[in-house]
């Protein structure tokens, strides 16, 4: 499971990346902070459910 989380966190870093975002941009878009995307793009701020 948490390999599938890695890949999910990596598709929303590229993604971030390719559209010129930093951290901080997409987390301001999205309403959590830099921080929360940071474990996010680490597939270690996932959960599913």
């Amino acid at each position: 499971m948490a390999n599938s989380l890695e890949n999910i966190g990596s598709m929303i870093r590229n993604e971030r990346l390719r559209k010129g975002l930093t951290q901080e941009e997409l987390g301001e878009r999205v309403g959590v902070g830099k921080a929360q995307i940071s474990k996010i793009e680490s597939g270690k701020g996932l959960t599913i459910k």
